[in-house]
Formats: structure tokens, sequence, C-alpha cells
């Protein structure tokens, strides 16, 4: 996650260009968090007599505040926290956060240490998230943290991410993954531990939360395109995107886009293994015919893509629910 803190990486491009989370998972999470599968969530103001779970939540890893500033005014007061100094200013430059507002604040912290944060309180917190940032914490450390500072029997824990951007597009994807992950002249070599090890980090938080005696009613749910098209076929893959669902009722996590190839080349350039490359090579201008993008958007051209075409694409991904003993 250090990548994130530097001064080098463009913070603005993160908030421009990442995908954003659809409000039907946020009522998602919500609903579980009220324990009210039928209901759909009311903002905190419209609450009259509500039974004091929504007072409190905490964004761990809020970024640029995706998450932070959509549910704060599901709560009386939400604290959104990173440990990059950059990312916390984004959020207050956001015509979202105001500086008088007690219900809306930021801090630095890390998630493995939340006494840092000003005022919290063990056993006071209603509803921890967090999004795409997990597989940088310590697992064990940070599930203690999280067990010490929600509330008992009412508190929720939502951490979810979406990993790669799927086309349907065999040599689409192909080209990514070369890019990505395949090709070491690349950005193979260069993700930050949290992300090459990502699920391994995943099965270790989850293996974690379900044999504790902190939690319970753990969800997990993954959204495997390619493993379903494989075992379904393309149907079951594209009613799952549309209605947000498997075929079994489960809800996904579903995250897509409609991207020209200007602004999947711009989603890129938000990936921090891409400005490690461009720190370890000085000598190659962005731009050029060396750089790796100019070289990735030249074979994706040649795979079909003119950039007038706009193409969907949906992201793999998973989240995990559990509750506060």
């Amino acid at each position: 996650m250090a990548t994130y803190s530097k001064k080098s990486y463009n913070v603005s491009s993160y908030k421009d260009f990442r995908p954003t989370y659809p409000s039907k998972f946020f009522e998602k999470v919500l609903r579980y968090h009220d324990n009210d599968d039928d209901a759909k969530p009311s903002s905190y103001a419209s609450i009259e007599g509500f039974n004091g779970t929504r007072e409190l939540h905490l964004d761990l890893g809020c970024g640029t505040g995706q998450v932070t500033f959509p549910l704060s005014p599901f709560f009386k007061t939400t604290l959104g926290t990173d440990p990059s100094q950059s990312m916390i200013d984004q959020c207050k430059s956001s015509p979202e956060y105001k500086v008088d507002d007690d219900g809306l604040r930021f801090s630095i912290a890390s998630a493995e240490d939340l006494s840092v944060i000003p005022g919290l309180k063990p056993s006071s917190v209603d509803l921890i998230t967090a999004a795409e940032c997990v597989h940088w914490f310590d697992p064990p450390k940070f599930v203690e943290q999280v067990a010490k500072y929600l509330k008992p029997q009412t508190g929720s824990l939502a951490y979810w991410l979406y990993v790669e951007p799927i086309f349907c597009d065999p040599k689409l994807d192909a080209i990514y993954q070369k890019y990505v992950y395949q090709d070491d002249r690349y950005m193979g070599l260069l993700w930050d531990e949290g992300k090459s090890e990502f699920r391994k980090w995943l099965k270790q938080s989850v293996d974690i939360l379900e044999n504790s005696k902190e939690f319970y009613d753990v969800q997990v749910v993954k959204f495997d395109q390619l493993s379903l098209i494989e075992n379904e076929g393309v149907e079951s893959r594209d009613l799952a995107v549309k209605n947000g669902k498997l075929s079994n009722g489960c809800e996904l996590l579903v995250i897509e886009k409609h991207l020209s190839l200007d602004d999947y080349i711009l989603y890129m350039s938000t990936y921090s293994a891409l400005n490690k490359w461009y720190t370890k090579h000085p000598e190659i201008s962005k731009g050029r015919n060396e750089d790796m993008m100019v070289l990735m958007r030249k074979d994706l051209e040649e795979a079909g893509w003119k950039n007038n075409d706009v193409k969907h694409i949906v992201w793999d991904s998973l989240y995990v629910l559990a509750r506060k003993v």
C-alpha cells in the first residue's frame, strides 16, 4: 500500500477512473447490518426510534471516499481512515466534505492500530467497512482490531474487493494478463506484496473469521466470471450481471463500466505497479513508443478495439460479511 502514499502516485486519477460501487450493494450491506433482508435501508435522518446500531460507521482504507461518502447519510457519524496522507487530503478536498460537519470525519490510521483515531473507543463501532484495500492488511491484526472496536451483538463487518476486469473476449483478456501479470518486462514483478499474495490473504482472513469465537454468520460470496461461464455458460454469466445474483439467488457485488479505449488506458494508469514501472524506467517518457501503455494500447487495437468502440467490462469480485458476537 506504500505506493499510494508516494508523491509520484496520481491520487486524482484514482478517484476519477477507478470503478465505483453500486447502490444496490450498499443496500445489501445495510440490510445485513440491520438484520433485515426485506426492508429498503433508510437514511439515518429519516429513522425515528431506531435501535441504535446506526450511530458510528468506520471505513478503513477509505482511499478517495468511494465508500465513506455514500454510506455517511445512513449513520449519525462516519469516520474515514487511510494510512496515506494524499488520500485523506483528496477526501477533504471533495465538495461532499464540510469542515464543520461532525458527522463526517477523516483521519490517518492503519487497519492494524485503530487506537490512534481521535476519540475512538473499543466496542463503539456499529459497522466497519473496508473496500479494495484488505489485501494490504495484516490478517490477524486486522481481525483483532475489528473485534476490539465493533459493538458486541449488533456490530457488523463488511469488506470487499474487485479483482480482474473481464471482457469475455479471449484476445483482450489475454492482453490484460500479459501486461499486468505474465510478462516480467511489464508489471508482473512489480506488484506490492499485498496484491501479489491477495488470494493467500483472503483465505487466511476468512479462516480467521470463520474459526473465531468473536464472529458469527460469516458470509463469503465470490463472483468468478470465467468459472461461471465454464460451468454454466455465458448466458448464466450475463444473467448474473443483469440481475445482480447467481441462479441460486445469492446476491453478487457486480462492478461494471462501459469504457472507450482511451478511458480504459486511463483506468490502467491507476495501477500501483504501473507507477512503479515508470519509476524503474526513468529513461522511458510517457507516450513514447517504449512506454508499456503505448505497447498495450497497440496490442488492444490490433486485437480489434477501436477507440470509438465502447466495451462492457465487468470485474470479478468478492465480499465478506460477519457479525460480532
